[in-house]
């Protein structure tokens, strides 16, 4: 926010105020998720909750998106829009990873080891496939409710006719296995070395 701040002094414009905006829909699913642990709920609201959740859920790393808007501009160094890019970006992805070791650990709960494991997997590629509907179709979590025929068209016709969207699924798959793989690599470094540094303290 600081350096959007020093962004708009300095070129006397607003461009990347849309940066907040994200940011701010990136804390969503977060707030549901930490409403969902604050509350004993049944297995029934918490699949509710989480359909909830994963309707929001695409909003946090859609910021990383925000880089396609990268380009040189006369008032101000590129390297300055690109530090103010990729800070937006990691808070909205530190958000993201957090939010869902939240909904991990709900899940845990309420189901088998399996059904988890299937269950956490697929909502890696559901969030990128928001992703790419937000990113290059121009849908958002508010046309569930504003113009929910439309969206279910799009996507019925991308899952009936996967051919004629290979940008579609090319995107979905990997970026969902890149959000993964990242998931993956934070919980075995960071939960690892915090276990290791607890036996230390002790």
């Amino acid at each position: 926010l600081l350096l959007l701040r020093l962004r708009i002094e300095i070129t006397n414009t607003y461009y990347y105020r849309f940066l907040i905006w994200n940011l701010f829909l990136a804390y969503i699913p977060f707030v549901i998720g930490k409403i969902m642990i604050a509350r004993k709920l049944t297995k029934s609201l918490v699949l509710i909750g989480l359909l909830v959740w994963l309707v929001f859920l695409p909003n946090a790393p859609y910021i990383v998106t925000d880089i396609f808007h990268l380009k040189q501009r006369a008032a101000i160094p590129i390297w300055f829009d690109l530090l103010l890019l990729l800070s937006f970006a990691l808070n909205g992805m530190l958000v993201f990873f957090l939010s869902v070791y939240d909904a991990y650990k709900l899940i845990c709960e309420h189901f088998s080891k399996i059904q988890s494991y299937i269950l956490i997997t697929s909502i890696f590629f559901l969030t990128s496939f928001g992703v790419y509907l937000g990113r290059f179709l121009r849908f958002n979590s508010w046309n569930v409710l504003s113009d929910p025929s439309v969206l279910v068209v799009n996507i019925f016709d991308r899952i009936v006719n996967p051919m004629l969207h290979l940008r579609t699924w090319g995107f979905t798959l990997g970026f969902g296995t890149l959000l993964l793989l990242l998931f993956l690599m934070m919980e075995i470094v960071f939960i690892n070395s915090h276990r290791d540094l607890e036996s230390r303290c002790e």
